[in-house]
């Protein structure tokens, strides 16, 4: 009889620590805080294209961690030839409590989620339905991250479809105050209506792209989104030659234009379709990672890279995917660096960073 209780009140002090651990780090989240724990997938690609056949995915959800969070709808529609084909939705069942701030957020209410099916009733319907389809989403690597962590728990299967950011394009094509989905809907001038209920946020989405593929089009941007971006009027080579002659700017197709300081270990940007990458300079390794020519180009333009095989301070191997953005030192100093965008999710005022890779990249 004493050892049961001391068990239960083991048992007690277990839970109650678990949910103290589980508010802070909410409160840390909110604040933009860290959290230490992340988890690796081995996703596919973070493409910057206009495929015309994909899935359009968006989730709704307890919260922004896919660690400890859960999905309470899912939804997507398919496309072939850019036209609607097929359709997918579904709320889910958390099997917990919804928080006030997401039933405020998404008008889903507990006793919505209560006859819902649970993820692993729904999750291989939804993985035959989406095939092998690039996934275009947006803010898309959140969605990812929850789908895919619910295929490998309850599917045992890796996805690794590619994927298409559209805010990443949107923040390309438009010069805007916020990116948000809501504030490029209005932007065209389109009805956001039903914002936060994941079929309908599918149909935004699509609409944006859409849009976005037009106008890039009329601008005559779309060699901007073409594959194997390469140099065409100086080599990889050439550019190292005139290492720290910022005289001479080395072109490249998109049109992006970069120089390399005396000893080539930092690239400053002369010339690049993202205006606020424009006279930064920055580092030109990740860790133990020197970025390639191909590399360059690409985080010069102000897209995702993957990089394969990294090694951690810890000595772990694994795949990254990142780009350059603005990162503050703990002075307080700004300066431009490699982002793991695998690891940060910021959506519609909320925010979650589960890892700070990027102290790796500094001003020296």
């Amino acid at each position: 009889m004493i050892s049961y209780i001391i068990a239960h009140c083991v048992l007690i002090c277990a839970v109650k620590m678990t949910c103290f651990l589980c508010k802070i780090c909410y409160l840390i989240n909110k604040k933009g805080g860290v959290l230490i724990m992340a988890k690796e997938r081995h996703k596919g690609e973070s493409l910057l294209r206009f495929p015309k056949d994909y899935t359009v995915l968006d989730l709704e959800t307890t919260g922004v961690n896919p660690n400890v969070d859960k999905i309470i709808e899912l939804s997507a529609i398919k496309y072939r030839d850019n036209q609607e084909v097929d359709r997918f939705s579904t709320l889910v069942n958390p099997q917990r409590w919804l928080s006030k701030e997401v039933q405020d957020i998404t008008h889903i209410r507990p006793w919505d989620l209560k006859q819902a099916p649970t993820i692993d009733q729904v999750i291989g319907d939804f993985d035959k339905f989406l095939g092998n389809d690039t996934i275009v989403g947006y803010n898309v690597n959140f969605d990812v991250n929850f789908t895919y962590d619910a295929m490998e728990e309850h599917l045992g299967k890796i996805m690794d479809n590619n994927f298409v950011d559209v805010k990443r394009i949107a923040q390309r094509e438009l010069t805007l105050d916020k990116y948000k989905q809501v504030d490029v809907v209005e932007h065209y001038g389109m009805l956001s209506e039903g914002a936060h209920r994941a079929i309908n946020d599918c149909e935004m989405c699509n609409a944006i792209f859409q849009k976005l593929r037009m106008d890039a089009q009329r601008q005559g941007h779309m060699s901007d989104y073409e594959d194997n971006p390469r140099f065409t009027q100086m080599t990889f080579d050439d550019i190292l030659k005139n290492e720290g002659n910022t005289q001479m700017p080395h072109v490249v197709k998109t049109p992006v234009k970069m120089v390399l300081n005396k000893d080539g270990s930092r690239v400053k940007i002369l010339s690049s379709p993202v205006e606020s990458l424009v006279g930064k300079d920055f580092k030109r390794s990740f860790g133990n990672h020197v970025f390639s020519k191909e590399e360059l180009v690409s985080l010069a333009k102000g897209e995702d890279i993957t990089i394969k095989n990294f090694k951690t301070k810890a000595g772990k191997v694994i795949d990254l995917t990142g780009n350059l953005a603005m990162k503050t030192t703990q002075s307080g100093q700004s300066f431009l660096g490699f982002n793991r965008t695998d690891l940060v999710r910021q959506r519609d005022g909320l925010s979650v960073m589960v890892d700070n890779m990027s102290k790796d990249v500094q001003f020296q």
